[in-house]
């Protein structure tokens, strides 16, 4: 018998990488399918609608490492095993392409887990790109401006 479980929430610790804290990472995967429970797929639907991921443009590299980060919380806080990922797309821009496979391997998750906690203590030491490069002013349009401390 094949089960859903729809917006299943999740909280997990990403540890720094000199494992000294880390940060507390939450969200909601949309679906978590039970393939041969505890064997897992985790799904995620993207949409053109303004208010979605897909507006925001997020490449499949940004869409398998929020995949992963899911994986990585099914894993630990869950105790899921996450076999597949995949991120379907509902309409809007992206019609001719369908569904991104995304891996949830050993190697994928170690990769995934060392490329978050290498960009939260990039964050911690205020090293980010901040915001859109345009020929306007930055700061006021920044997605990072209450966080950055430069001075505009």
């Amino acid at each position: 018998e094949l089960r859903f479980e729809p917006e299943k929430g999740f909280e997990t610790l990403i540890e720094y990488p000199d494992k000294k804290g880390g940060a507390l990472v939450s969200g909601a995967i949309d679906i978590v399918r039970h393939d041969d429970p505890p064997r897992v797929t985790l799904i995620d639907f993207k949409s053109g609608d303004p208010a979605s991921d897909n507006h925001k443009k997020l490449d499949a590299e940004e869409m398998k490492m929020q995949i992963a980060i899911y994986a990585l919380a099914a894993k630990k806080e869950l105790e899921y095993e996450p076999e597949a990922g995949l991120v379907r797309y509902l309409g809007g821009e992206r019609t001719e392409m369908r569904e991104l496979h995304v891996p949830l391997n050993k190697h994928h998750l170690e990769a995934a887990q060392v490329k978050v906690s290498e960009t939260i203590a990039e964050i911690r030491a205020r090293k980010f790109k901040a915001g859109p490069h345009t020929d306007k002013p930055k700061c006021p349009h920044c997605d990072f401006f209450g966080i950055c401390g430069q001075k505009c």
